[in-house]
This record gives structure tokens, C-alpha cells and sequence, in this order.
């Protein structure tokens, strides 16, 4: 394996050096002479003002712009920043620009109105990245709201998705995001840029479809500094979303706590249908009114501390969980076996779970050591839960009660170690990821015929990698490598039943370029996939009279192979994705040998691949005070399998629409309408029957210079996301059609003190009210 990693360095960085011209300067201000930090500074081309490239100050006013050697276009260069009038300049042979001093936009008293530039969106090699600081986003609020504006990014309800790639994972300053409500507890004016991945690279595990990473500025000012919010809501009841942040500083040192509480409740209903090829064959006809009561919290608190502008450390603690948590399922069941009106069921289910602490300790260091960055993040993470649950099924023949009790601890230690440096004109990274984790179960079932169980399952994954980039004449390469090794060994009573071992290779290769105005970029990635830990379990857990779902502990990894285009042009995105599985990880059943009128459902892999083409087109223009974002998707899979004595065929396309539109008044007033539409289409072995549409509509107003803001959120105004879905599972067919409450509204508000809190406070002579703050997208 060593002899492989060198080789492949010697293969990837074996070319001639080229080096590339490095422009770097300061920005201060004329006044005071002291530095602007998150200036946006751009190169751009005098013929037509085409971006080439761009950067942000740091805390020191300090810059860089990386430009190539084959860029032939004569440059300019524009500096802008809130408040201050924008600064242009003529490129020369120099490459170092020295100090730029920037006046303010205003020598009046009374109050000023400042226009905020817009953010800007530029492709990488692996994505899309939106400045966000000193724009017209970075008071928008928290991170969840700011990441609404981001390209690509879909947000429906608490889920995100990258169009055409799935559900991203969440970095924050390199580190692994495990809570969805830190989005809720950073606010947006901490933000300073959004990156979404959508190939990632040899860094990242296998699995992972996208990656939205968020960068924030490092901690300055002094003292207190916080942000307090209250979300009312109301669906088919009262919810309500509390956050508390507080953060104090002192020189380098920052101590933060951020806190998160929710009360909600939701409900469902789904009608289905049910085809079991049982001998004879069983029909059910089943409805079901699920209702969830919670109440949830999250806290987390630590501190960081930064030894120089290269250079901090820091640890944190974090619990979240339900206080507590109650399910409730009632309805019915109607029974045909054979085509005769067997019996008609009445079902009730109830579950219960107490306060399941899920506790993380995460501790970290960035540094620099002359040209060399090392990044140390690691975790260790705790989950204990407990759940009871009691189904009970009533007919004219019987009446039956089946009580359960699952209880299930997890330990787990994650470490990630990335160094980069440069090397032979280019930029290398390379590091190791390892994770170890440790999940025990015990399962009590009483008058359901399955057996009791003890288990434990533990499973380590090391994974070393290496990505190297460098620009070259034809394009700017981004290679990488990844090589993973996962353990798991089961456990039952205390007896080990069984492990398995993975080794794989993970390459990843990814190619662009400017052309003009346009950006182009294709990649390559070669990766595997395997069933969380607790698939593997050749356990049975009872459904129903008719239904049981089981582990299976045959299960293989899935070969996925991906090809993707994206391009850029101006305000116009345009994305190309082709996917091919072997071996998917798909839900399969069979009819229980001994007992005929009984159907197992289990994860299986496919026997044939499953293959999907997608596309999507989004158009972003900017009109004054208007910033629409449209964008169409399409999707076509190809996939076929065996039901019964039928070879089913799925290749229906599916087309989506994604429409967001945000209009920025005068009088710090803002309006966002959010539709998405989507349509009928096959996915692997399902088929949609039902078109979704949803409709969300936010207003926000901001008062006293922006640290007040209210919000008026209408989620699915017309109540149209539903869903209706045929699976096809071998052994079975079900036809479900799903309806929730997915309707709310909300009324919020949100205060932020001190958001920067620092020392310094400029020049105040000119009046208080200079740095009012009304953007326009």
C-alpha cells in the first residue's frame, strides 16, 4: 500500500513546475489608516469587467489573489466594502499593491443609507462558493435563513438537498456538523462564505453525495455579545422554537454558549394498500393517523483560542435529545385472503421514549508551520436511548397485545488529520480519518413469537487519503486517493457470531476551466456503500399479524461509479449527472418458509445495476431590489428486477421546478416566495403517483440598525406537498398516499447585542446614525 501511495504521488504531481503570479496588498481606511476586514477584493478583465478572480481581507486588512500564468487579459482591480466608496485600480507588472486606503461613502451628518454589495457566486473546482461577508446576506439572521440564497441549495421544512445530488453533509470551519439546530444557533453576520460541493473529493467519506461547507470569521472585539430568538408556530397545534446564544471574548480567548429548545407536534396520515404473494394471497387495506408529541433541547459550550492569525485551538461539549417524546398510531385493517373479506382489525400503537441523552466532546487545532497547515479535529460522541412500545389489534375473532422494550447504546471516536502544503507549483493534502464505534442493543418482545436478543455491533473504518491540485495550461486538476479499510464484528450474548472486513481504493479526479465568462468543470468518483451497523442483524421485529422486518447479515457493499458536469456562464448554472450502482442497497421481501400467510422485509443488494441520468438548468439574475433563482431538474433512471414471475422495468423520467424569489424593500423590509414542484417519475424500484408542489412564503423586517428582526414564515401555503407512492419489494407491492401537516405559520423574533463588540469604534464624529445598513439584492 505504501509503494502504491508513492506512486500515485509520482503520477499526479510529475509535471513541470509552472508558478503562478500572486497579487497581495492591505486594506485600510483614508481616515484613521486602521485595516478593513471582509473586503471584497476581484480582479476583473478591462474588455468586458468578466470576474478572474477574488478574495476577502482578513481581520488584518491583508489580501491574496491567485492568478495564472496563462491568464492574458488585462485586469483591473475593484475593492469594495460597506460604507466606503468602492476603489479601482489598474494592474502593472507589480505584483505587490501595497496599502489601499478607502474613503467613506458620505461626509454628511444625519442619517446615510448604504447599499451593501450583493454576493457574489463563483464556480471551483469542486462546486460553488458564495461570499457572504460584508454583503447583503450577512444580516439576513441565522445560518438557516442565510442559506435559503445559496445556489443549488433546497430547503423544505428541516431537510436540505442539493439539486441533483441528494442530502448534503454540513462543515463548519472543517468540522463535521452532528446537529441540525447549530443552523438555527449561527447567525449570519459570523458567516464569511458558503461552498457547496457537489463532487466531493478523496477528503471525504465514500458515501457523501454533497457538501455544503461554512467558513466563519475568526472571534474579535471584546466583552459580551449574543443573539436571542422566539419562534411561535401553530400546523394542526402550538409549536414553538426557542434559541439563546451568548458569546464573550477577551483578547484571544472565546467562551460560547449556544442553546436550542423546540416544542412540536406533527401528524400524518397514510392510506395503503398492500399485495403480499403469500399462498393464498393476502390483501391489506390499511389507514394510519400517526401523532408525535416533543419537546427537544440542545446545548453547547466551549472555548477557543487563538494563538496568531494562523494558529488556534479549541473544545467544546455538546447534549441534545428529547425530554421527552410520545407516539401515537391509530387506525384500521382490512384483511382479504384469497379474495374473501377475511377480518376487519382495529390498531392502536403507542411508543414512549424518556430523555435519550446524545452527547458530544469535540476538540480541535489549526496552525501553521511555515508553508505547512495542519487541521486536527476529533470527537467522541455518546448516544444512550431507551424506547417502549405496546401494539395492540383488535378483530371480530381476537384480540391480541404485543409489548416491546429496545434499548440501544453507542459510543463512537472520530479523528480527522488534513496537512497541506505546496509542493512542485501545486497545493497537496493528505491526512487520515479514523472511526471507531461501538453500538449495544437488547431487545424484549412479549406474545409475537420472536425471540429476545442481546447484541453488539462494532465497526472502525481508516481511511488515509491524498488530493493534489495544481493549475495547468489545459485546465486546473484536482486528483485524489482514498483508501478505506472498515471492520465489523457482531456480537450475540456475549458470543461473537460473525465479522466482515472491506478494503477499498476511492479514486477522485476532477477537471476546469475558464473559457471567457465561462467556467467548466467534469469529475470522476469511485466509491462503495454499506448498510448502517444495525442492518447486518439477522434480528426479526414484529409489524403486524401479517409482517416482520429482519436484518440481514449477508449484506454486501454497493460499487458506485459517478461522471458529472457543471458549468457557468454569467448568472446561468448548469449541472450533468450520471450514477451507476452495482450491488444497490435496496428493500426486498420474502414469504416466511414455515409460515406461508407471513412476509420478511429486509435489505438486500440488487442483482441488476441501477443507473440514473440528471440535469438541471438555474438562471440567477439580478433586477435592482429583485433576485429570482429558477431552476429545472430532470431525472431519468434505468432499473429493473424480479416480482414474482414478472420482470418489472423503472424508467420513467421525473421533472422538477424550483422557483425562489426574494425582493428587498426600502425600509429594511424583505419578501422571499419559495415554490417547488415536483413530479410523477419512477426512483428504483418506486413509482411517484402524485405530482408535490410547495409554496413558502417568509417576510422579514429588520429594526434599530438591524439588530431587531421580525419574520412572518408560511410554510406550504396551499397544504399541496403530498406524496403517493407503488413499491415494488418481490414479494410484495404497497401502495401508499401520504398526507402531514405540513402546513404551519410562524411569527419570530430575533435581537442581536453586540455583534461585534469590538474596542475599536472608528470615527464617530460624523453621527450615530452613519452606518445604517439598508442592502439591496
Amino acid at each position: 500500500m505504501k509503494n502504491l501511495l508513492c506512486c500515485t504521488i509520482c503520477l499526479l504531481t510529475g509535471f513541470c513546475a509552472m508558478t503562478a503570479r500572486n497579487l497581495s496588498g492591505r486594506i485600510i481606511t483614508a481616515d484613521s489608516g486602521q485595516p478593513l476586514a471582509f473586503a471584497n477584493v476581484v480582479t476583473l478583465s478591462v474588455a468586458d469587467s468578466s470576474l478572474i478572480a477574488g478574495s476577502v481581507s482578513d481581520e488584518n486588512g491583508l489580501f491574496k489573489i491567485m492568478i495564472p500564468d496563462d491568464e492574458k487579459k488585462e485586469m483591473f482591480l475593484r475593492v469594495t466594502y460597506v460604507g466606503y466608496n468602492n476603489v479601482e485600480k489598474r494592474l502593472d507588472a507589480s505584483a505587490e499593491m501595497g496599502d489601499i486606503a478607502m474613503t467613506p461613502s458620505s461626509n454628511e451628518l444625519g442619517e446615510v443609507t448604504v447599499t451593501a454589495p450583493k454576493p457574489s457566486t463563483k464556480l471551483t473546482g469542486t462546486g460553488l462558493v458564495t461570499n457572504v461577508a460584508n454583503t447583503t446576506l450577512s444580516s439576513i439572521g441565522s445560518a438557516k435563513d442565510l442559506l435559503r440564497f445559496i445556489p443549488l441549495l433546497v430547503n423544505v421544512g428541516d431537510d436540505w438537498t442539493v439539486l441533483t445530488k441528494g442530502t448534503p453533509i454540513f462543515y463548519i470551519n472543517g468540522r463535521k456538523m452532528r446537529n441540525k439546530n447549530e443552523l438555527e444557533t449561527l447567525r449570519s453576520t459570523d458567516i464569511v462564505s458558503v461552498e457547496v460541493i457537489t463532487d466531493p473529493g478523496a477528503q471525504y467519506p465514500p458515501e457523501t453525495s454533497a457538501i455544503v461547507k461554512i467558513k466563519t470569521r475568526r472571534p474579535h472585539g471584546e466583552g459580551l455579545s449574543g443573539m436571542l430568538s422566539a419562534n411561535g408556530g401553530h400546523a394542526d397545534n402550538a409549536l414553538f422554537i426557542g434559541n439563546a446564544n451568548l458569546n464573550f471574548r477577551h483578547k484571544q480567548l472565546d467562551i460560547f454558549v449556544n442553546s436550542h429548545y423546540n416544542i412540536y407536534t406533527s401528524r400524518q396520515e397514510i392510506s395503503s394498500l398492500s399485495n403480499l404473494l403469500t399462498d393464498p394471497a393476502v390483501e391489506l387495506s390499511q389507514y394510519t393517523k400517526n401523532n408525535i408529541k416533543n419537546s427537544g433541547l440542545y446545548v453547547n459550550t466551549g472555548a477557543s483560542y487563538t494563538i496568531n492569525e494562523n494558529s488556534s485551538f479549541g473544545a467544546s461539549y455538546s447534549i441534545s435529545g428529547n425530554l421527552k417524546r410520545e407516539a401515537t398510531s391509530t387506525g384500521w385493517q382490512d384483511v382479504t385472503i384469497a379474495g374473501i373479506n377475511d377480518e376487519n382489525i382495529i390498531t392502536e400503537n403507542f411508543s414512549k421514549k424518556k430523555f435519550s441523552p446524545y452527547q458530544t466532546v469535540n476538540a480541535y487545532y489549526i496552525g501553521r508551520i511555515g508553508k505547512t497547515t495542519v487541521n486536527l479535529d476529533a470527537d467522541y460522541i455518546n448516544y444512550d436511548q431507551k424506547s417502549n412500545q405496546i401494539i395492540k389489534e383488535t378483530s371480530q375473532t381476537l384480540a391480541s397485545e404485543v409489548t416491546s422494550t429496545d434499548k440501544n447504546i453507542t459510543d463512537m471516536v472520530s479523528a480527522k488529520l488534513t496537512i497541506e502544503n505546496t509542493l512542485w507549483g501545486g497545493k497537496v493534502e493528505y491526512g487520515a480519518e479514523y472511526v471507531f464505534a461501538d453500538s449495544r442493543s437488547t431487545y424484549q418482545e412479549t406474545n409475537a413469537g420472536t425471540t429476545d436478543y442481546n447484541s453488539r455491533m462494532v465497526e472502525y473504518n481508516l481511511s488515509p487519503y491524498i488530493e493534489y491540485s495544481r493549475r495547468f495550461p489545459f485546465g486546473y486538476i484536482i486528483a485524489g486517493l482514498r483508501y478505506g479499510h472498515t471492520g465489523q464484528t457482531e456480537y450475540r450474548n456475549g458470543i461473537k457470531r460473525d465479522s466482515r472486513s472491506y478494503y477499498n481504493l476511492y479514486p477522485a479526479l476532477t477537471w476546469s476551466k475558464e473559457f471567457g465568462q465561462v467556467q467548466m468543470q467534469l469529475n470522476y468518483r469511485s466509491y462503495s456503500n454499506h448498510a448502517p451497523l444495525s442492518e447486518y442483524s439477522d434480528e426479526i421485529h414484529y409489524v403486524n399479524r401479517f409482517q416482520r422486518n429482519a436484518g440481514n447479515p449477508f449484506l454486501k457493499e454497493a460499487d458506485i461509479h459517478t461522471l458529472s458536469l457543471m458549468g457557468m456562464w454569467k448568472f446561468l448554472i448548469i449541472g450533468a449527472r450520471y450514477i451507476n450502482i452495482k450491488g444497490s442497497l435496496v428493500e426486498q421481501s420474502y414469504i416466511e418458509p414455515d409460515n406461508p400467510l407471513v412476509e420478511i422485509m429486509k435489505t438486500v443488494n440488487a442483482t441488476e445495476r441501477d443507473q440514473t441520468l440528471s440535469a438541471s438548468v438555474t438562471a440567477q439574475p439580478q433586477f435592482g431590489c429583485y433576485s429570482p433563482s429558477l431552476t429545472f431538474s430532470f431525472s431519468k433512471p434505468w432499473y429493473s428486477m424480479q416480482q414474482d414471475d414478472q420482470r418489472l422495468s423503472f424508467g420513467k423520467p421525473a421533472f422538477g421546478i424550483y422557483f425562489f424569489n426574494s425582493i428587498n424593500l426600502p425600509k429594511d423590509w424583505m419578501i422571499i416566495l419559495q415554490m417547488q414542484y415536483q413530479s410523477k417519475g419512477d426512483d428504483a424500484a418506486s413509482r411517484m403517483l402524485r405530482d408535490s408542489f410547495d409554496v413558502t412564503g417568509v417576510i422579514y423586517k429588520w429594526l434599530f440598525n438591524r439588530r431587531l428582526q421580525l419574520s412572518l414564515i408560511a410554510n406550504d401555503i396551499f397544504h399541496t406537498s403530498k406524496r403517493g407512492i407503488l413499491t415494488y419489494y418481490g414479494a410484495s407491492t404497497r401502495t401508499s398516499w401520504i398526507t402531514s401537516d405540513s402546513r404551519s405559520v410562524w411569527l419570530g423574533v430575533t435581537y442581536t447585542f453586540n455583534a461585534t463588540n469590538s474596542k475599536y469604534r472608528g470615527n464617530t464624529s460624523k453621527g450615530k446614525n452613519e452606518n445604517l445598513i439598508k442592502g439591496s439584492m
